[in-house]
């Protein structure tokens, strides 16, 4: 992996305040980001219903009787 010098002493500093290794420090990243990554992939996914206003009862009857209707 490769770090601009720059960053790899704010790592390092960053690391020693903290007593971890930089390993640990980039494995700590990478989970936050992908876990960030999760959060924003599954909002993103309930944001298409987000601003929709239906009840759940009468949506769910509503697409059962499509299903009689044919």
């Amino acid at each position: 992996m490769e770090i601009p010098d720059g960053k790899l002493d704010e790592i390092s500093r960053y690391c020693k305040i903290r007593g971890i290794s930089r390993a640990k420090a980039i494995r700590d990243a990478i989970e936050m980001m992908l876990t960030e990554k999760s959060v924003l992939e599954r909002e993103k996914g309930f944001g298409l219903w987000s601003r929709k206003k239906l009840e759940a009862g009468k949506f769910l009857d509503g697409i059962r009787g499509e299903w009689g209707a044919g």
